[in-house]
């Protein structure tokens, strides 16, 4: 019997990797036993070894941070008052051809002729939806910026992220494409900015919907109903000041279902964020209506109906894909937490609840607590060993370059960042 049932569970074994080989498409050179995380670390030796200490990555953070080209920014150490009339009209310079076209304008232009950036008439390029946008739109943007109600030298604003929202360079939501044949990559789309960050608030829209905003790298508009707004610096600070944390490793995680809470019902929260843990000692008997059992309570921020910052207790059911602080940095938990993200769809910033390559590298190296710059180009400038154009390279240079890498380098190209892995017989 015992062999028989050895024999059923081999067999059984064998049909899910067939089925699985015959319904998961890979790139050439690659098979599925490479599409696993264990593949490439048991190539690696002392894959567990801890190569950047708590004190090397605050000393890491400290340099990106004080590199000027890597676009970061200090919050603790942003000016309190701006001009504001200088930072709009910045913006409105970007409406110069609305004065250079014709009035004329019929919305007539071939939509299958993308030989320019720009229509006869100097309008950009762009469609929502397949349909070619007008001259109208491009006005309504530019008054919306225009008409906001702010001049000269005026104080910031204090705000934490509520919700995982994507930043812009434009305060407009629909998706703007620059080819109608592809309709979700956004040209307007910058960057995201993940539930719990701390942001400087500059000023808001005309119309109120959208706040421009400074995280920590990067800087653009957001939905105003994702920030929550502190009423002065000592409780934005606040905020920020804690000492035990939730942190998301998994690649995003979903808070449960719930009819009285809409706060946190099915609340998405993605890799690498962090939320104050609050002790069981802290806690009521139920929290809307539900035993804390079994679960991670954490301080999850909220927007008022004013407009306000608040937190109130949410449940992380313990099955979760997290982790109490940090994961210590080593070339394994690097692997590990990049496999977690393979086949998950492109998403250009950051849009479509998903990321781009260097939201990846960033989001990735959250998880160890370094704060890596936004994007590939700011990303190069990091004060590290960095390798950079290898395009041009001959095939033996290229092979020298890596073979000097260790798994879970950064690997970075013109406009692209990658995870290095290692090699096998035949391919890097």
């Amino acid at each position: 019997m015992k062999k028989l049932i050895l024999c059923f569970t081999t067999i059984l074994l064998c049909s899910c990797t067939v089925l699985q080989e015959s319904f998961i498409q890979t790139n050439d050179y690659v098979d599925l036993k490479m599409c696993n995380a264990d593949f490439w670390i048991k190539k690696i030796p002392q894959p567990n070894k801890v190569i950047l200490t708590p004190k090397n990555i605050e000393k890491l953070n400290s340099e990106i941070i004080n590199t000027p080209s890597t676009k970061t920014v200090n919050l603790l150490n942003f000016p309190e008052i701006f001009n504001a009339t200088e930072k709009k009209n910045k913006m409105l310079e970007y409406f110069k051809f609305l004065d250079e076209t014709d009035d004329s304008f019929d919305n007539s232009t071939d939509i299958n002729d993308t030989s320019s950036d720009l229509t006869e008439n100097k309008l950009p390029l762009f469609f929502y939806e397949e349909t070619f946008i007008d001259k109208d739109f491009f006005l309504n943007l530019r008054e919306n910026i225009s008409n906001i109600d702010v001049s000269g030298d005026i104080n910031i604003s204090y705000g934490i992220c509520v919700n995982r929202t994507n930043m812009k360079f434009m305060p407009v939501d629909e998706i703007i494409t620059d080819d109608p044949e592809d309709p979700e990559f956004d040209v307007y789309m910058s960057s995201v900015v993940d539930i719990n960050e701390p942001v400087i608030v500059f000023f808001s829209s005309a119309n109120k919907k959208h706040l421009w905003i400074q995280a920590y790298d990067c800087s653009g508009w957001v939905k105003a109903e994702d920030i929550a707004i502190c009423k002065d610096r000592n409780e934005w600070l606040n905020a920020q000041n804690f000492k035990d944390f939730l942190l998301v490793t998994g690649e995003k995680i979903f808070l449960e279902t719930s009819s009285i809470s809409p706060n946190t019902s099915r609340k998405m929260i993605t890799m690498g964020t962090k939320l104050p843990l609050i002790l069981p000692s802290e806690l009521p008997e139920k929290i809307n209506y539900r035993s804390p059992a079994y679960n991670y309570i954490v301080r999850l921020p909220i927007r008022m109906p004013d407009g306000s910052f608040a937190t109130l207790p949410a449940q992380i059911p313990m099955n979760r894909d997290v982790h109490i602080g940090y994961l210590k940095c080593t070339r394994a938990n690097i692997i590990t937490q990049a496999f977690k993200l393979l086949g998950n769809r492109y998403g250009w910033g950051g849009m479509l609840d998903s990321i781009d390559c260097s939201l990846l590298i960033q989001d990735i190296y959250k998880c160890f607590g370094v704060n890596l710059p936004r994007n590939t180009t700011w990303q190069a400038q990091i004060p590290a060993r960095v390798i950079t154009d290898i395009n041009k390279m001959p095939t033996w240079r290229k092979k020298i370059i890596f073979n000097s890498m260790q798994a879970a380098d950064i690997l970075q190209l013109p406009g692209h960042t990658m995870i290095y892995l290692g090699k096998t017989a035949t391919h890097y």
